[in-house]
C-alpha cells in the first residue's frame, strides 16, 4: 500500500506541469517530515485557509471543524471568515428575521456564484441542508433557524456557541476587518421573542441581537469545503513547483521549511478525466531514466494550461 500511495503522488506531481489547479493555503500543525500529503491531513482545527479571492484581497478562513461540516457529515471541512468581509452597510432584512428569503441569505447565495471564486473553488463548495432548533444560547433564547442546500451562510446561535465559544467575549467571537478595525457582525438565528431582530455579534465579543434593518453588523461568512474535491495538500511557500515548458517544466517537492507552516491544497479540476482514473487506484513504479504514458484528451489553451 505503502508503494502504491508513492507512486500516485508521483504521477500526481509530474501531472501538474499540464493540469491546472486552484490552491488554498493552510496552517498546519505537525510539518517537520512532510513534503506532500494526500487529501487535508495536515489540515486541523483552528487553522487556517485561503480560498477565493474579495475585492482583490485572498480570503482567510478558520477551520471550524477539519474533519465534517456543519451537519456533520464527514466529506466536509467547516469554515468561518477570519475577518469581515463587508464591514458595515449590509441589514439582515427590511422586516423579517427569518433567514430564508432574508437579504442575508440573498448575499450570500450571491457571493457563492460571484467571481470570488474560480470555477475549481466553486465546485468545492458543499451544500448542506440542517434545522437548529430552539435553544438559549448566550443567555438569549433562540428560535429555529434552517438551511436549504445551501454553499455560503452566516453562522446560527449555536454554531456561534458550539464552534467558537459558548460565552460571550470569548475568544474567536470578537473580530475586524483584514485591515484591523473592530466591527460586530449578523447570526442566522432570530431570538425566541422578537420577529423584527436577528442574532448579531457586537464588536468586543458579546452576543445579542438588533432591528433586522439595521446597517452597523458587517459580514462574516461560512461554508463547508467539500474534500472530495481536495486531491493533495503541499507547502504553500518552497513546496510544489513548475518551470517552463520542456526538460525545465516538472521539479520535485521541496522539504517544508515554512516557518509560518502554511499549506497549499490542490483541488481536482472535474474536466480532467484521467485524474479520475489515477484516483482509482492505479499506480506505477519507473526506474530513474526510465518513462511514463498517460492517456489524455480535451487539453486547454488557457494560462497555465
Amino acid at each position: 500500500m505503502k508503494k502504491r500511495i508513492l507512486s500516485l503522488l508521483l504521477v500526481v506531481a509530474m501531472v501538474l506541469g499540464i493540469v491546472p489547479f486552484s490552491s488554498v493555503v493552510a496552517n498546519a500543525e505537525d510539518t517537520t517530515t512532510k513534503k506532500i500529503a494526500l487529501g487535508t491531513s495536515g489540515v486541523a482545527d483552528k487553522d487556517f485557509v485561503y480560498f477565493g479571492n474579495y475585492n482583490g484581497e485572498d480570503i482567510k478562513w478558520k477551520v471550524l471543524d477539519a474533519d465534517a461540516d456543519n451537519a456533520g457529515e464527514a466529506n466536509g471541512m467547516f469554515l468561518l471568515s477570519e475577518y469581515l468581509l463587508e464591514p458595515s452597510g449590509v441589514p439582515f432584512d427590511n422586516d423579517s428575521n427569518v433567514w430564508q428569503h432574508s437579504d442575508a441569505q440573498a448575499w450570500c447565495t450571491a457571493f457563492a456564484e460571484s467571481d470570488a471564486f474560480t470555477a475549481s473553488e466553486k465546485q468545492a463548495l458543499k451544500s448542506v441542508s440542517k434545522s437548529d432548533a430552539e435553544t438559549t444560547q448566550y443567555n438569549i433564547p433562540w428560535g429555529t433557524s434552517s438551511l436549504a442546500d445551501e454553499k455560503v451562510f452566516y453562522l446560527s446561535a449555536e454554531e456561534a456557541a458550539t464552534y467558537i465559544g459558548a460565552n460571550d467575549r470569548d475568544e474567536g467571537l470578537a473580530t475586524t476587518t483584514s485591515g484591523g478595525a473592530a466591527g460586530g457582525w449578523w447570526l442566522r438565528s432570530p431570538p425566541y421573542r422578537h420577529t423584527n431582530s436577528a442574532g448579531f455579534v457586537i464588536e468586543d465579543g458579546a452576543v445579542g441581537d438588533y432591528d433586522v434593518d439595521y446597517t452597523s453588523p458587517g459580514v462574516r461568512p461560512a461554508f463547508n469545503l467539500n474534500l472530495e474535491s481536495v486531491l493533495f495538500s503541499s507547502a504553500a511557500v518552497g513546496g510544489k513547483s513548475i518551470g517552463t515548458v520542456g526538460a525545465a517544466a516538472l521539479n520535485s517537492v521541496s522539504e517544508y521549511t515554512d516557518a509560518t507552516k502554511n499549506w497549499k491544497v490542490t483541488l481536482l479540476d472535474t474536466s480532467r478525466t484521467f485524474i479520475a482514473s489515477l484516483i482509482s487506484g492505479s499506480s506505477a513504479t519507473v526506474a530513474a531514466g526510465g518513462s511514463i504514458s498517460i492517456d489524455y484528451s480535451n487539453a486547454g489553451t488557457d494560462t497555465n494550461e
